[in-house]
């Protein structure tokens, strides 16, 4: 991506002027810069003595921080294999005040990745426990010791999820309820017994979108026991 926009020249020298980029706000800082000019300076590798910067898009100088801004962001919607598109892109939720509120995607979300054996399969949470779906809650009252791994392989998730309702819990402020969808009037997050939600998170400079399913893999009780 494009971390650099340029904002003007300072003459000093015949053979020399001065740049000064700035950088995406997610990068380091960098300096006042000279260089030799040249047709090919735009997308040299330019060292000052402390620093190495190298400009990737070029005509960058033609375009508004505010145009580049947006272009940067754009390019940064897919990685990890994955697609997290700018939440003020996506359409509202189609909330049904019934109930149990809930809401349906589209298209269903992509849950091939989740690995099965002969022995598994994949139920919601009002599956599991049999029980009303209007009993269900997201977090409710629960405390960080309500997050559990069990066989999630993603430690780092884990902790962070742990971490916030700590933090939830000790600010007095919501991090993680608010940013789960649908949600009720007061902007808790709603039990969805379609088991489709989706996260508000912030990632590469903009708040982004990310699907989540609530199918849990699941062994039956003979393979517990």
């Amino acid at each position: 991506g494009n971390l650099f926009r340029h904002i003007g020249y300072v003459n000093l020298l015949p053979d020399y002027q001065y740049e000064q980029y700035i950088p995406h706000p997610y990068y380091h800082r960098t300096p006042y810069f000279p260089h030799k000019k040249g047709s090919n300076t735009i997308s040299d590798v330019i060292n000052d003595g402390r620093s190495t910067f190298r400009i990737v898009n070029k005509g960058a100088e033609f375009t508004s921080f505010e145009q580049e801004a947006k272009r940067v962001i754009e390019l940064s919607t897919n990685f990890h294999s994955h697609s997290f598109p700018q939440w003020e892109s996506i359409n509202p939720l189609h909330v049904n005040n019934s109930r149990n509120p809930c809401f349906s995607a589209e298209r269903p979300y992509q849950c091939e990745n989740l690995r099965r054996n002969a022995n598994q399969e994949t139920l919601r949470p009002q599956e599991i426990y049999n029980i009303d779906p209007s009993e269900l809650v997201i977090f409710g009252n629960g405390d960080m010791n309500c997050v559990k791994q069990g066989q999630i392989q993603d430690s780092q998730l884990i902790s962070s999820l742990i971490v916030m309702r700590h933090m939830e819990t000790k600010l007095g402020q919501s991090l993680i309820k608010d940013k789960i969808y649908p949600q009720d009037n007061n902007g808790n997050a709603l039990y969805n017994p379609n088991g489709q939600y989706r996260l508000k998170i912030h990632i590469n400079g903009t708040w982004r979108m990310s699907e989540i399913d609530d199918q849990l893999r699941c062994e039956t009780l003979e393979d517990w026991q």
